[in-house]
C-alpha cells in the first residue's frame, strides 16, 4: 500500500506525453522545418504573383477575367474603387477568426471552370480542420452580422476621423472602406513621425502600425462596439494633440 504521508507524484496525461515526444522529435530535425517555411513562403509569393499577373491580363487566364469590382490595381500601381462586385475575391488572416491559419480565393464560375481536373493542386487545400473551423467563423459572422456592423462603425470612424482631422492638421487625408481603415500623416514616408505618433497611441491605450511610411492603418476587430469606437477616437485625439 502507498504511504499517504508521502507525497505522490502527480498523474501525467498520455496527451502530454504524446506532445512532449513529438516536439522532440520536431526539434531533431528543425533543418527540415525550417526548410519547408521558406519553401511555403516562396510557393505563397509565387501564388501571389502569379495572381496578379491573371488580374492584369500578362498570363493566358488573364483574359478570362473581366474585374468589376469593389478595388482594381491598374498597370500603373494604382488603386481604384469600382461599383458592382469582383470575380475573384482572395479572403485570408481572419478567415478562421484566429484560431487555424486557413485562407481562399473565391470565384464566378466562368472564372473557375478555367482550370480543369488535375490542372491545379494544393498541398494544404481541403485541410479537414481547416475547412471546419472556418465554417464555424463564417457562420459567426452571418449570425452575428459582423459584416453590418464593419460598414455601420466603418462610416462613424471615418466621419469621427476627419472631424478630428479638421482640428488637427496632422491628419491630411481619411480613407478606408468598412473597418480596414487609414489616416496619413503630414510628413514624408521617411519620417519617424507616423511611428512615435503610434508609439503614443499604445501609451493611452490603442495599438496601431504606421505602413509605408506617413500612413497609420487602423484595423479593429469586427465585434468592436460603438462605445470602443468613440474610446479610440478619443484616444486618436489626445494622442494627436501632443505632437502639435
Amino acid at each position: 500500500m502507498e504511504d499517504p504521508t508521502v507525497p505522490q507524484p502527480k498523474p501525467i496525461s498520455k496527451a502530454k506525453v504524446t506532445f512532449s515526444r513529438l516536439k522532440r522529435r520536431i526539434l531533431k530535425h528543425t533543418w527540415a522545418v525550417r526548410a519547408g517555411i521558406l519553401g511555403l513562403i516562396f510557393v505563397s509569393i509565387y501564388l501571389i504573383f502569379t495572381l496578379i499577373g491573371f488580374i492584369l491580363g500578362h498570363t493566358p487566364l488573364g483574359n478570362f477575367v473581366k474585374l468589376s469590382g469593389d478595388f482594381l490595381f491598374t498597370p500603373e500601381g494604382k488603386i481604384e474603387i469600382l461599383d458592382g462586385r469582383t470575380n475573384i475575391l482572395i479572403l485570408g488572416k481572419a478567415l478562421s477568426g484566429g484560431v487555424y491559419p486557413v485562407s481562399a480565393v473565391l470565384a464566378n464560375d466562368e472564372i473557375m471552370n478555367v482550370i480543369q481536373p488535375g490542372q491545379h493542386g494544393s498541398t494544404f487545400g481541403g485541410n479537414p480542420i481547416a475547412a471546419a473551423v472556418a465554417i464555424a467563423a463564417l457562420e459567426v459572422i452571418k449570425e452575428e452580422k459582423l459584416s453590418e456592423n464593419a460598414e455601420r462603425l466603418g462610416i462613424i470612424l471615418r466621419k469621427g476621423l476627419n472631424e478630428i482631422a479638421q482640428r488637427n492638421s496632422l491628419i491630411t487625408l481619411v480613407r478606408g472602406k468598412g473597418l480596414l481603415n487609414a489616416i496619413v500623416i503630414d510628413c514624408d514616408e521617411e519620417s519617424d513621425l507616423a511611428w512615435n505618433i503610434c508609439m503614443k497611441f499604445s501609451e493611452n491605450g490603442l495599438l496601431a502600425k504606421p505602413t509605408h511610411g506617413n500612413k497609420i492603418r487602423l484595423a479593429p476587430p469586427l465585434v468592436i462596439t460603438e462605445s470602443q469606437i468613440q474610446e479610440c477616437l478619443a484616444i486618436i485625439e489626445k494622442s494627436l494633440n501632443d505632437f502639435k
